[in-house]
């Protein structure tokens, strides 16, 4: 009789558990970059909120109308609103959730001593070659 000694199984089995430790470490690293991508967005989404919302309750508000930018804070949710007069009845406000977050601006109109929304007024980037910050 012939006398087996294992060596060709055990061989087998280690390289199996080789292959799946190789398939499991490419999956964390798959998790990994895609928990990464997720947390960027979430990110994005809420910043991109805040200065939505920054620029609704900064159009609401009362402002100075002069030739140099003004800024208001919401302290609760660190939310800033800036106006800066460009013409004397026609302005652009840039909302953010804070200082190194996300700003939105929208083009403004003072009528009868209030700001009004410019429909379509929407812009994700400053259309002001200079004075672009606060």
């Amino acid at each position: 009789m012939w006398q087996q000694q294992g060596s060709s199984a055990l061989s087998m089995v280690m390289l199996l558990l080789l292959a799946t430790v190789m398939v499991m470490q490419s999956n964390l690293q798959q998790l990994s970059a895609g928990w990464f991508s997720v947390a960027t967005e979430h990110r994005f989404i809420h910043q991109q909120a805040d200065a939505s919302s920054a620029l609704a309750w900064g159009i609401r508000r009362q402002w100075q109308t002069g030739p140099d930018w003004h800024c208001q804070t919401f302290r609760r949710y660190r939310w800033r609103a800036c106006l800066l007069m460009i013409g004397k009845d026609e302005g652009i406000m840039r909302g953010d959730g804070g200082p190194g977050t996300l700003s939105l601006w929208r083009w403004v109109d003072v009528r009868q001593g209030q700001l009004r929304p410019q429909p379509r007024g929407w812009i994700d980037y400053c259309p002001l070659a200079d004075h672009c910050t606060p």
